[in-house]
This record gives C-alpha cells, structure tokens and sequence, in this order.
C-alpha cells in the first residue's frame, strides 16, 4: 500500500529527474550530472528513484545546490506546502558552484557567469572521463 508519504517521494524523484535535464541536455546522464556536481552517483539514484526516503540536512543541502534549487524546496516539497520544486532565481543560481578541495570539502567559486559555470562544469565532466592510468597512458 502506497502512503502519500511514498508518493510524494516519487514525485519528488519525478521532479528531481525531471530538474537535472532542464539544467544542461548533457544532464540527461545522471552519471554526467553526479560527475559535474560532485555528488555520489548511487545518491542521485536512490533519491530520483525514491529509495532513500529520509535525507540529513547536509546532504539536502548538497542536493538543492547540486539542482540549482531554493534553500529549503525539497522539505517545503515533501511536507506539501508547495506542489513544486523551487529553482533558485537566476543571479542566485551563479552563486552555488563550488570546487572540491584536496580534503574533500566543498568550497565556493564565487559569483560566475552563465558562461563561466558552463566552462566550469565541461572542465568536471572532461577530467571525470579521463583514464584512470595517467602517466603511463601519456607515455610517461
């Protein structure tokens, strides 16, 4: 038997697929859109597809900003108090990229232009199909 709870779960997964192709065609891939956006591909899978239905705080966080979405969308969402997802408007959506540093934390660029972004997310999607082998495939 199928709850609301569980209902609305699937539709935020609904939502959430549906967000990632309207960010960039390219994000029709969830493998390219975990690769641009640093999150853990079984993540993306288990929240589009409703496996996950309870989230820390940070990882909603993560997930917002990974979508490009308003601070608090995905809880106004499941608590029914909107029937929708919230982007972020569009000189806050510049202001989310972040890179991530050598221990693994997350730090902001700063403010970027869309072209900017784009440059900023073909670079993480170029250096995430590399060969792993390095030096020795570059007859190092």
């Amino acid at each position: 038997m199928t709850t609301p709870e569980d209902a609305r779960h699937h539709r935020l997964g609904e939502l959430l697929v549906e967000r990632r192709i309207q960010l960039a065609h390219s994000f029709y891939e969830r493998r390219a859109f975990a690769a641009a956006t640093g999150l853990n591909e079984r993540l993306l899978l288990d929240v589009e597809n409703a496996k996950r239905p309870r989230f820390k705080a940070k990882t909603k966080a993560e997930l917002e900003d990974a979508y490009q979405l308003a601070r608090g969308s995905i809880d106004r969402f499941l608590d029914g108090r909107t029937d929708s997802l919230e982007p972020l408007p569009e000189q806050d959506a510049a202001e989310v990229e972040t890179v991530r540093r050598l221990d693994g934390e997350d730090r902001p660029i700063g403010r970027l232009s869309p072209e900017e972004r784009a440059i900023v997310l073909a670079y993480r999607q170029f250096r995430s199909q590399e060969p792993s082998g390095g030096a020795q495939e570059r007859g190092a």
